[in-house]
């Protein structure tokens, strides 16, 4: 069966949505490694709870040497939360001081799969700089591909701030905005996500706070609106319990 890529449409909605994203200003260079650090180890955990209801638990599973870094495997499990219980996995991979790249996504029955690790954050930006990123990705089901996977971000360091979550307080955290679509051709119809976060990411512990807003498009229809807010509550890193 011969599939096409994501109509050019759709590429356009994509990049329409991130273009409120705001203009770059001068600053000094900041290293993002501290905030964006991977969890470090084969069994470390974080516990985030929603304000909708439940909770998402982010496990790394496995950690491996990779050419140019390290490659990391992580589980994301969903439980209680509106939209029902759910685990994926997720593949990323570490340039050490340089880059973070992500990879193929598996969800209950269906994978975003790239044939190679696509460009995804600097780890040195300038506050205010917006990152853009791109991927593209074979919609798989149950093996077979189906579709194709556009993926589409605008990442932006915003400034620092105390957040206090159920881990405890955190000051001097980075305040981050994300601006990303992922547009999904399954061979019939073409949906499109548009998410619009607020992140607040702890040095050491990472990720501690994310506000999200998310709208879905069905060929180019709006047909829902999700909003949550999620907070880090307990975790382990290194084999040690927090908080």
């Amino acid at each position: 069966m011969h599939l096409r890529p994501l109509r050019r449409a759709s590429a356009l909605f994509l990049l329409a949505s991130l273009a409120g994203a705001p203009p770059a200003f001068s600053a000094t260079k900041l290293d993002l490694s501290p905030y964006l650090g991977q969890l470090r180890q084969p069994g470390d955990f974080k516990v985030y709870a929603w304000s909708t209801g439940g909770t998402r638990t982010v496990t790394t599973l496995d950690v491996q040497p990779w050419t140019k870094g390290w490659a990391f495997r992580v589980e994301s499990e969903l439980a209680g939360t509106p939209g029902g219980d759910s685990v994926s996995t997720f593949e990323s991979y570490l340039i050490p001081g340089r880059q973070l790249l992500s990879g193929s996504q598996h969800f209950d029955g269906f994978d975003f799969a790239v044939s190679k690790p696509a460009k995804g954050l600097k780890l040195f930006t300038t506050p205010g700089k917006v990152q853009r990123t791109k991927a593209k990705a074979a919609l798989l089901v149950n093996g077979q591909q189906v579709g194709a996977v556009l993926r589409l971000g605008a990442w932006i360091a915003e400034g620092f701030e105390t957040v206090t979550t159920p881990s405890g307080t955190h000051p001097g955290a980075l305040r981050a905005r994300s601006f990303s679509g992922i547009g999904i051709f399954d061979g019939f119809d073409e949906y499109v996500h548009l998410y619009d976060e607020t992140l607040w990411y702890a040095e050491e512990l990472g990720l501690v706070k994310a506000q999200t807003r998310v709208e879905t498009w069905v060929n180019g229809v709006l047909t829902d609106t999700q909003k949550w807010t999620e907070t880090l509550a307990s975790g382990s890193l290194d084999g040690v319990p927090f908080p």
